[in-house]
């Protein structure tokens, strides 16, 4: 059966095409991962329709031509960006966290600036409003020699990245607008087509910077907004 193994997060992202058993065990599907992408076993994250594969005997067995397994690598927390397995309950949840502010420490004399919250409040109204993924805040344990704030986001499953969207894909104008809107009004960067994406035909962006302009601060004009579209426009509209 031919499936598709799909490398997400690692220096470069690439989809490989496999002739796969569904009968493999979860061991000989590490190992056949590991062949491929170099992964050690213990720091692979494999999903498959949204979720973490259980570490069962055949964990794929109702698995169906043409389907995706999306492997994650595990990365040291001292990375700025990296994925983090989260457990619950009973249930699995993976999260993608990034460094959003470093602060002085303890040894440093100089004070350090403030953290920019703007970034934080858009996180927090883009979920809020429906546009972005579920997101948390936290900051290094007193008595870390550093101070730093994190921004975790929860994965979203079945989400269509917008790299991997065409001109026929459904809805996709209405998508792309409320993206446009949203990424001009809150002056959002780094909007790219694999920072955005639509799961059941709603527009979702999950990643982006909120850099100052050209004067130093956030404000933006009207007409500013026919020329600050993000880069996920330009995908649909010139390169596809």
């Amino acid at each position: 059966m031919i499936i598709t193994i799909h490398l997400v997060g690692g220096e470069s992202d690439w989809l490989n095409r496999v002739n796969l058993d569904p009968q493999i065990s979860f061991t000989e599907l590490e190992k056949l991962i590991e062949t491929m992408t170099t992964i050690p076993p213990l720091y692979q994250y494999i999903t498959w329709r949204g979720k973490l594969i259980p570490a069962s005997k055949n964990p794929l067995q109702s698995i169906k031509e043409g389907e995706e397994l999306v492997v994650f690598p595990k990365q040291s927390p001292w990375n700025p960006h990296w994925i983090a397995l989260v457990s619950h309950d009973g249930i699995n949840e993976i999260y993608f966290v990034k460094t959003h502010y470093m602060g002085s420490t303890k040894s440093s004399r100089k004070s350090a600036s403030v953290p920019d919250l703007r970034e934080v409040f858009c996180y927090i109204l883009l979920e809020k409003i429906g546009l972005g993924p579920e997101c948390h805040f936290y900051t290094t344990p007193p008595g870390m020699s550093e101070m730093t704030l994190y921004i975790a986001t929860k994965s979203i499953p079945n989400m269509e990245h917008m790299e991997n969207a065409t001109p026929s894909s459904s809805n996709i104008i209405n998508i792309i607008m409320e993206i446009h809107l949203a990424s001009s009004i809150l002056c959002l960067a780094d909007v790219h087509a694999r920072n955005c994406g639509y799961q059941n035909l709603k527009p979702v962006i999950f990643d982006f910077s909120v850099p100052p302009n050209d004067e130093g601060n956030y404000k933006m004009k009207l007409e500013d907004f026919s020329h600050m579209k993000p880069q996920c426009v330009d995908t649909i509209v010139n390169a596809r």
